[in-house]
């Protein structure tokens, strides 16, 4: 055993691999703003072929509640085809609104089906993986949708 280092070394049987995999390595791939931007539309206009979009005028808490948040759920599950928002799965529904509003955000918090952000900071990946999108004050967030996806470089 003289000379050959560690029993980890690759010259002994069950020792580590020569040139193996190190944790080092980054696979991020850039994607232009361009990419970007057509996927959040391609993923919009998906949602809305599938009938997966729901548009509620207006959708603000005066305080913090999970209750009513709750109770707002089970009404917009009354919506024929939205019937899975009741049945609490998994990665259920994404509220979109139009601009950063605190209560409303900790009134949904502590449900795990459902997510919310602002139409400034929706994404393609976020679209596609929740089944619904609840848009709430649609005018509003289109507008910024709208402005968003119509940038040229």
């Amino acid at each position: 055993r003289a000379r050959h280092g560690s029993v980890r070394s690759p010259i002994w049987r069950g020792g580590g691999v020569t040139f193996g995999p190190s944790n080092e390595r980054n696979f991020k791939q850039k994607v232009s703003k361009s990419e970007k931007r057509q996927a959040v539309a391609s993923a919009l206009s998906a949602k809305r072929g599938d009938n997966q979009v729901l548009l509620v005028e207006g959708l603000s808490f005066e305080k913090p509640s999970a209750h009513q948040a709750r109770a707002v759920l089970t009404q917009l599950a009354s919506v024929k085809g939205f019937s899975e928002l009741e049945d609490r799965r998994n990665k259920a529904a994404l509220i979109v609104i139009p601009e950063r509003d605190e209560n409303t955000e900790l009134s949904f918090r502590n449900f795990g089906n459902v997510a919310v952000c602002t139409a400034r900071d929706v994404s393609a990946l976020d679209l596609l993986t929740y089944k619904f999108v609840i848009i709430a004050n649609p005018e509003a967030v289109f507008d910024s949708l709208e402005g968003r996806l119509t940038k040229t470089n």
